[in-house]
């Protein structure tokens, strides 16, 4: 049996610009493999998602749906073969990355951010269609709420770090959202692509966030879990296979 593997050339230049950007942010090659662990899935559901969003924003020919989501699974698939990959290679807790030079680990997340910002261009054609102000409101609250819960509690944990660990948390709770509340929408099909844009992008946003502070201070990537990292993949696919179901019927 002959096992094929999808080509997506924008997913592979993604992935590798996100290697590289580990390899310009951690000081040993066991912290670039860990720091890559804990960026690699959201990276590859962030590049899932953007070419979920093309798909909503070219509807015109439903004949093609199922070719083009087909078309944005690569990323998400080869991020977890190179998670898998990379857990066999350095598999134990690291201590936090405390000697990563500062200059380096800033130039990994400009690299990164341009990883993104061309992946989407390539991708989707006009970075306004990825632009959702009100998203970034909502984000931008919780950001606020989180800090200020967290300052409350008198938590030792820095700002930055409770926001690395809790707003993709929040992006993933506004995908959740925007499938459960889908149903409400199907009954006027102008409401569903605003529904799933507002869950894709809130979800977008957060992990973006996220990646690139872990690679400006890999410190805070150091005390994760990778059963929740592949937890929230497995809950962000899944989502998207409601929002194709949902796809399929609207223009069935």
């Amino acid at each position: 049996m002959t096992i094929i593997l999808p080509t997506h050339l924008p997913s592979i230049y993604l992935l590798l610009a996100t290697v590289l950007a580990c390899f310009l942010a951690g000081s040993t090659p066991q912290h670039c493999g860990r720091l890559l662990s804990a960026i690699v899935l959201p990276v590859g559901t962030i590049g899932t998602f953007v070419g979920f969003i093309s798909i909503l924003s070219s509807m015109e020919d439903p004949s093609h749906l199922v070719a083009a989501v087909t078309s944005t699974l690569p990323t998400a698939l080869y991020a977890a073969i190179l998670k898998i990959a990379v857990d066999v290679y350095a598999p134990a807790p690291l201590p936090p990355d405390e000697s990563s030079n500062s200059k380096q680990t800033r130039l990994a997340a400009i690299v990164g951010l341009g990883a993104f910002l061309g992946f989407s261009f390539q991708t989707v054609g006009a970075l306004f269609l990825i632009v959702d102000f009100g998203v970034f409101g909502v984000l931008g609250f919780s950001a606020i709420i989180i800090v200020g819960l967290n300052k409350l509690a008198g938590n030792s944990t820095t700002a930055a770090g409770v926001l690395v660990e809790t707003l993709p948390k929040v992006g993933l709770l506004g995908l959740v959202y925007s499938v459960f509340a889908l149903p409400l929408a199907m009954s006027d099909p102008t409401r569903v692509g605003p529904f799933m844009a507002f869950g894709l992008l809130i979800h977008v946003y957060a992990n973006l966030f996220a990646v690139t502070f872990k690679l400006a201070r890999p410190e805070l990537s150091s005390a994760e879990s990778p059963v929740a990292h592949w937890l929230h993949w497995s809950a962000a696919l899944g989502c998207i296979g409601a929002y194709f179901g949902s796809l399929l019927i609207l223009t069935g």
